[in-house]
């Protein structure tokens, strides 16, 4: 589930729910060596693609997660 924010008229953006995004990271705070593509990510949080991916990207951005040049996610090392 996302959730629109509007920018203005005829402009929206999309966040990923907060719900969504503290799950994904559960999953990577349980199995800290967990490496997942986006395909596997979407498939283990039963989400769509697009869903899936904001929900890593916002944690990317908060430094939590990375992504590899593999384009995998994985947490970041303590």
């Amino acid at each position: 589930m996302t959730t629109v924010l509007a920018e203005g008229p005829g402009t929206s953006h999309h966040t990923p729910s907060f719900e969504l995004v503290m799950r994904a990271m559960r999953e990577f705070d349980e199995l800290p060596t967990l490496r997942l593509t986006l395909d596997q990510a979407a498939r283990l949080l039963s989400v769509d693609h697009d869903t899936c991916k904001e929900a890593l990207d916002s944690l990317v951005e908060g430094h939590l997660l990375l992504r590899d040049r593999a384009g995998r996610y994985a947490r970041v090392p303590h």
